[in-house]
């Protein structure tokens, strides 16, 4: 919360880049987060990833 209040306040161009890579990382876990918090009330089921082939072998 102190990375996004000090980009507010001064402006995030005034940041230097590991504190904006920090932010950005932040941001990307809590949307991450909001998106399946959203996706359990919903009751809609996760969506599959590209690496999650199943051969169907019963392994």
């Amino acid at each position: 919360m102190g990375i996004a209040a000090l980009g507010a306040d001064r402006g995030f161009g005034s940041l230097d880049e590991e504190t904006r890579r920090r932010f950005r990382a932040i941001q990307a876990v809590t949307d991450y987060d909001a998106e399946q918090a959203q996706r359990e009330r919903d009751g809609t089921p996760k969506p599959r990833r590209s690496d999650d082939r199943s051969a169907g072998t019963g392994w």
